[in-house]
């Protein structure tokens, strides 16, 4: 029963208050010593949601709801879409309450406990200490702005995101849309997004493209780094994260191969990475890297935060846009779960990507390097 979604959008304001397990003990001196009892940023959250005003149907979906969950006793999932701190299990902290106003509409305000304490997601800070870059674009699955209403939704089992922003920037305006709304939305249950830490799950059928960014390639072929936390279900030719033109030739990204093996990608059809793939099992998470330097045809590529190897494919200068879960022009596409995508016009290193891998290894249960 606690694998389902809190039913109800319209949250008019949110506070998260952050819960650590720490003891503080005071000596005669008047100096203090402290130890905390959970992993280094690891907090419980407390939420509490404001809904806008609920008319007598919206108000009795939520009345349903508790009454299934007998109150306080199960947990359910919950969406932070305000504060895009990513999906929370919780329960109700508080007894459910009923106010009703002379307008007849329902006044709603509740409180939720986290059951378990969760570390705090990686920030732009982070990747930047840790690849020394920052990176131009960053999709995070768990900070997406993922929708969920019972009754807006032609599907009730829905989860539905018409964009995807960058995230964690001061100014987060690059933008990729999804190349159709009817294929921005997620299945409950079937793609893993009743968990901790979802993932954006591409099933042959939908992708995204970057609508708003667009930069022209002109002189040395540029320098370009990606990164990912993703799963392979597809086992022929996919590609997973790149950066393209329109023409033949022109992208740099990273692909499925037509054995289920990931590589690098440099913008062909049926290229040969020998010495420089990896054959993850089908469905398992796996963190990889595709370094090209300025000027160079030659790609580094990492896996599980380690060097493979190197390989020389020819690139061609392209003027690019960014795309996921298949090419610019919606063919060859993906099936499987990307958690992070990462784009840097700069060159990481070795320590770069252990660094990025060590970061988001413990989402999907990696061993750190």
């Amino acid at each position: 029963m606690s694998d389902v979604f809190y039913p109800l959008g319209g949250i008019a304001s949110s506070e998260i208050e952050l819960l650590d397990r720490t003891i503080a003990d005071e000596f005669e001196s008047g100096a203090t010593s402290s130890r905390r009892l959970w992993p280094d940023r690891t907090f419980k959250r407390r939420i509490t949601v404001e809904h806008q005003n609920l008319s007598i149907v919206r108000f009795r979906v939520l009345e349903e709801f508790f009454a299934a969950r007998s109150g306080r006793y199960d947990s359910f999932w919950f969406r932070d879409n305000v504060h895009r701190t990513g999906n929370h299990k919780v329960r109700l902290a508080k007894p459910f309450q009923i106010e009703r106003s002379g307008k007849m509409t329902y006044n709603v305000k509740l409180t939720f406990d986290q059951v378990a304490p969760v570390k705090a997601f990686p920030t732009l800070r982070d990747i930047y200490n840790g690849a020394l870059f920052v990176p131009d674009l960053w999709l995070d699955a768990n900070r997406a702005l993922w929708a969920h209403d019972y009754l807006a939704l032609s599907e009730s089992n829905k989860l539905y995101e018409a964009d995807i922003y960058q995230s964690q920037t001061d100014s987060p305006t690059r933008l990729i849309t999804w190349n159709s709304a009817l294929n921005a939305y997620v299945a409950l249950g079937d793609t893993g997004i009743c968990q901790q830490y979802p993932e954006y799950y591409f099933n042959n059928d939908k992708y995204a493209t970057d609508n708003t960014f667009t930069t022209g390639e002109s002189g040395a072929k540029k320098v370009h780094s990606f990164f990912i936390v993703a799963r392979r279900v597809s086992t022929s030719e996919k590609i997973i994260f790149g950066k393209s033109g329109a023409g033949a030739n022109q992208g740099v990204g990273i692909q499925c191969n037509a054995a289920g093996s990931v590589s690098p990608w440099a913008g062909g059809s049926a290229e040969v990475w020998t010495g420089a793939m990896s054959n993850p099992s089908s469905g398992a998470w796996f963190t990889a890297a595709a370094v090209w330097p300025t000027g160079s045809d030659v790609a580094s590529w990492y896996y599980n935060g380690a060097l493979v190897g190197t390989k020389s494919v020819t690139r061609d200068m392209f003027d690019s846009k960014f795309h996921i879960g298949a090419r610019l022009d919606g063919t060859t596409k993906f099936t499987g779960g990307v958690l992070q995508a990462i784009h840097f016009s700069a060159e990481l290193d070795a320590a770069g990507v252990a660094a990025l891998h060590n970061l988001f290894a413990y989402q999907v249960g990696l061993a750190t390097v």
